[in-house]
């Protein structure tokens, strides 16, 4: 996904696989609003493990309802 950041598994906080930094210049509600998408919810184009290996280097093909609502408002 452009403008996206994957950080590796062992990163300092261990918070965070992959920051998405397309919505800072957005123009809706949420514009610039910093939202966190847990891992196991479908976003198209960036890597969705729902913390499992198996999953590991999964990239869904679409954005669930829940993401589909959150680009929209921003």
């Amino acid at each position: 996904m452009m403008g996206s950041i994957t950080f590796d598994a062992e990163d300092r906080w261990n918070a965070f696989i992959t920051l998405c930094r397309e919505a800072d210049h957005g123009d809706g509600p949420l514009a610039g609003v910093p939202v966190a998408v847990k891992d196991n919810i479908s976003t198209a184009g960036v890597q969705t493990t729902c913390g499992s290996r198996i999953l590991q280097g999964y990239i869904p093909p679409y954005d669930a309802h829940v993401v589909e609502l959150l680009r929209a408002a921003g």
